[in-house]
């Protein structure tokens, strides 16, 4: 089935400029709700109906996000200098433009494959857990809008949708974080010799 919003490649979708602000509250809703639904409840109204123009809210969520997904320092190695989009819409005809998150368990032993989704699947057996309808914003970041892209949220729904006996059609909105500067996550960037 093709999908109406679909086009080329990502970089011929609508791009919106946003602040670290939405990143955080999509980040924070996925990671609350998958490890710690307690806290989603207590913390309801500032997740389910943000106020990104209040600073205090701004500051809670990201507090809540550190202390949820903090022990990875994930969001700590991504370039300072990242400029951050919201991109509509990621369907699956841009699935080769993502690349699944380096120098974590995801990677191949060789590192030869760039951790392309079609090639992860090979050595990943991860199940699909929800269906793309039900798919909050994935995070990617990648140096320039023809990508490629690193999934720095979102990896387990990617290669479980790509795991699928059938994989089914999604239109979703994402967002997309830009640098020119390296990425430690990004696999394609080649770790610096010294820090």
């Amino acid at each position: 089935m093709t999908n109406n919003n679909s086009k080329s490649t990502l970089s011929d979708q609508a791009w919106t400029e946003i602040s670290i602000h939405h990143v955080y509250h999509s980040f924070l809703k996925g990671e609350l709700g998958e490890r710690n639904p307690h806290k989603m409840s207590e913390y309801h109204k500032i997740i389910t109906t943000p106020d990104f123009k209040d600073p205090m809210e701004n500051h809670l969520r990201f507090r809540l996000l550190i202390e949820v997904c903090g022990r990875k320092g994930l969001l700590a190695m991504i370039p300072c200098s990242t400029k951050w989009y919201q991109v509509e819409f990621l369907n699956e005809q841009h699935i080769s433009e993502l690349r699944v998150i380096g120098r974590c368990e995801w990677d191949s032993k060789t590192k030869s494959d760039k951790n392309e989704i079609e090639k992860v699947i090979l050595r990943e057996k991860e199940p699909l857990r929800t269906e793309p309808s039900n798919w909050d914003a994935p995070i990617l970041w990648g140096h320039y809008k023809d990508g490629p892209f690193t999934i720095i949220e979102g990896n387990h729904r990617f290669v479980g949708w790509a795991n699928a006996k059938e994989r089914l059609d999604f239109s979703i909105p994402v967002f997309i974080g830009l640098s020119r500067d390296y990425c430690y996550w990004h696999i394609l960037d080649d770790v610096p010799k010294s820090v």
